[in-house]
């Protein structure tokens, strides 16, 4: 049995530390000590500390040729044995620190499991890669027994530095814009503070400017947010997909990528259940595209859902996807009925609405939004119902939608699990109803609907996928 290495203690020590920052956050900002803040202060001392080093004490692991075996837990001791033959994939993930430190995590997938079945963190780099490679040697050695032949890796994509900077220039996040407003809400730091302190007093005209203009300040604060959210999107996306790789070995796919942490993944084809590639308008316009997979057996911080290709042309998305599923990409798609757009209409008014008018109790400004909704409303569903359609082959239902995220699903007939004909009250009343696809490993959002079709069509369509599904498992029946 072998322990981590013990950098590990202060590597744990400093990804706590966050919490222990919250806590002295106030002392750093010059605010007194109160006796609350000094007993939270002195029982994450007593409990936090004490638990990473008996985690690091009790926690040990072996590798046979036949199993992984790891021994963890501080008031429950629990011991995992791990099939050789059930792991699936051995990933090396390095966070800066680690990297710093010269450590790895590693993380064992096992087939059929939905998250990670084994995590051990940390070890040495040298001794990461000696998991990893014994690992494969007895997985090939139990694959020799089993007559399984071995198979060649071949190099499928590969994202050089300028592709993925001119990815990144197309990406859009708000995800750091709420950590920012929720700082300076905790701090009670008002924008009109944070503007003084980065400018140091010089633009008070503007302030001033703002101050009897309240559109020019709303257009301001839109632009401003739209510049950072930007900003943020492409520091992501660099962060995300640095050095990003795909390969293919048999019937698996490898990927690895990451800037801060290097994390490795592979996909095994028959836990793809769909196809989706995604692009914006502005993507579209200069001919980018990404390819991504909806997997069965992922653990829910992805979603089940991977990214195959993050950024490429049509050409090179579709000679992936065929890496994958021999598919052909329809050329033409059915419409769904052009009540749609009175439909959609009616919800973004309404919505619009009602969402402007709460934001206006905040901030004041937001009531100026009110003239564009008349506007904007019927655009958006126009544009919405141009968007949207669906079209079927012999082995495929393909579902496109999305304005300003636009996806097109690839569904094969014999990994559906649920399809179904869906009408809501209002539906109802213009005679409409949704055709409802779901798959294994689907998010929670986002997932293939035919909306808005005629009654009898939406029937029509549920009959036409079922008999597809029915011929597909009995043409799978005798090798199943």
């Amino acid at each position: 049995m072998r322990r981590l290495h013990p950098l590990t203690l202060l590597v744990r020590l400093v990804m706590s530390s966050p919490a222990l920052g919250i806590l002295l956050l106030p002392t750093l900002r010059g605010q007194p000590v109160d006796r609350g803040t000094l007993v939270l202060v002195i029982l994450y001392v007593l409990v936090a500390f004490p638990l990473i080093l008996a985690h690091y004490i009790r926690f040990r692991y072996a590798l046979t040729p036949r199993e992984l075996i790891i021994e963890s837990g501080v008031l429950t001791h629990r011991r995992r044995n791990i099939p050789i033959d059930r792991i699936q994939n051995v990933q090396i993930e390095r966070t800066l620190l680690a990297r710093l430190l010269g450590l790895a995590r590693v993380r064992i997938e096992t087939a059929g499991s939905a998250e990670t079945e084994g995590e051990i963190a940390f070890v040495r780099l040298a001794e990461a890669q000696r998991l990893k490679e014994q690992v494969q040697t007895f997985r090939r050695d139990y694959g020799a027994a089993t007559q399984t032949p071995p198979q060649r890796r071949t190099l499928l994509f590969a994202m050089s530095l300028g592709q993925l900077l001119r990815s990144g220039a197309f990406r859009f996040s708000l995800v750091y814009l709420a950590g920012i407003f929720s700082g300076m809400e905790y701090l009670e730091l008002t924008p009109e503070d944070l503007i003084d302190w980065v400018v140091r007093g010089r633009l008070h005209w503007v302030q001033e400017a703002f101050a009897q203009a309240p559109l020019l300040a709303t257009t301001a604060t839109l632009l401003l947010a739209a510049l950072l959210g930007w900003l943020a999107g492409i520091v992501i996306h660099v962060v995300r997909f640095y050095d990003f790789q795909l390969w293919q070995e048999g019937e698996r796919l490898y990927l690895r990528s990451g800037l801060f942490t290097v994390a490795e993944h592979v996909v095994p084809n028959r836990r793809i259940q769909a196809l989706v590639i995604r692009t914006n308008p502005l993507m579209q316009h200069f001919g980018w595209y990404a390819l991504e997979a909806q997997l069965m057996g992922i653990g829910q911080e992805t979603q089940g859902v991977r990214m195959l290709v993050p950024f490429a042309r049509p050409g090179e998305i579709q000679r992936i996807a065929a890496c994958v599923w021999p598919v052909a990409w329809p050329a033409a798609w059915e419409k769904v009925s052009p009540r749609m757009m009175r439909r959609t209409t009616i919800r973004y008014l309404v919505a619009g609405t009602v969402l402007l008018l709460g934001l206006g109790w905040i901030w004041p400004a937001a009531h100026w939004l009110l003239v564009g909704v008349p506007l904007g409303a019927p655009l958006m569903a126009w544009l919405q119902y141009r968007r949207h359609g669906y079209a079927l082959t012999e082995q495929y239902l393909f579902v496109r939608q999305g304005v300003f995220r636009h996806r097109i699903w690839c569904l094969p007939y014999c990994k559906m699990q649920v399809f179904s004909v869906r009408r809501s009250l209002f539906q109802r009343r213009w005679k409409l109803a949704n055709l409802d696809v779901d798959m294994a490993g689907a998010p929670f959002t986002g997932t293939p609907v035919v909306r808005d079709l005629p009654e009898t069509v939406a029937e029509q369509l549920l009959q036409a996928v079922y008999a597809r599904f029915q011929t597909c498992w009995k043409m799978q029946a005798p090798s199943a």
